[in-house]
């Protein structure tokens, strides 16, 4: 799947994709069209340690401050809420986005997720 220059509010991962962009087309997260767009598990390096970070825990008491169960994605909003352009994405299409630079993680380490 493809994710573009529109989806990140962060410069540099916006940098980053029209750096690595082998052409231009349509988002598959925020529906742009015409735009510099790459694999998502092309940004796996960029966010492998945030990944290797995370521990699934039943709350997020520790973390958040909530006695609730918290995904990665939710986590990442959170701390990094300027990482994704909110004004493009829901919540759906963060969670997806996540999951699917998260499958090129597990390629550099040598594992599938």
């Amino acid at each position: 799947m493809n994710c573009c220059v529109n989806c990140f509010a962060d410069q540099g991962l916006r940098s980053r994709i029209e750096a690595e962009s082998k052409g231009r087309g349509s988002c598959d997260f925020c529906s742009s069209k015409d735009v510099p767009i790459l694999v998502c598990e092309g940004l796996s390096d960029m966010f492998e340690q945030i990944f290797v970070l995370y521990t699934n825990h039943a709350t997020a008491i520790l973390s958040l401050k909530k006695d609730i169960s918290v995904a990665l994605h939710e986590h990442i909003d959170h701390y990094w809420p300027s990482l994704f352009n909110q004004d493009l994405l829901k919540t759906k299409d963060i969670k997806h986005l996540v999951n699917q630079i998260g499958r090129g993680v597990g390629r550099l380490r040598g594992y599938f997720i």
